[in-house]
């Protein structure tokens, strides 16, 4: 099932909400995804090469983590697009074994 849904004022004028839900997939997974819009210029900019959107997600289960994913050059002279990853895995960053910070049962 997808819905798609717009805000009715000047800020979100244009941006869809897109809601996706389904029954009996392969696996359990709840997250929250927001997607960029396409950046003007980036085609010209990187010579037409491909750019993927920025974005920003929140997974709720199976393992919660908050991460971005966001595009930059790629280092050294080529005008090459990269996207990078910055993540925070909750079950990485703090269970680090017997004396875990963090418990998911919690």
């Amino acid at each position: 099932m997808r819905a798609v849904m717009y805000i009715g004022n000047g800020r979100w004028a244009g941006a869809p909400f897109i809601v996706k839900a389904g029954k009996a997939l392969n696996e359990r997974n709840a997250e929250l995804r927001i997607q960029c819009c396409d950046v003007p210029g980036a085609h010209s900019t990187f010579d037409g090469k491909p750019v993927p959107r920025n974005e920003v997600v929140i997974r709720l289960q199976p393992d919660e983590a908050v991460y971005v994913k966001a595009n930059m050059k790629s280092p050294g002279l080529n005008v090459d697009p990269m996207q990078v990853e910055l993540d925070l895995s909750y079950k990485g960053r703090f269970y680090t074994g017997e004396d875990a910070v963090y418990s998911p049962a919690a």
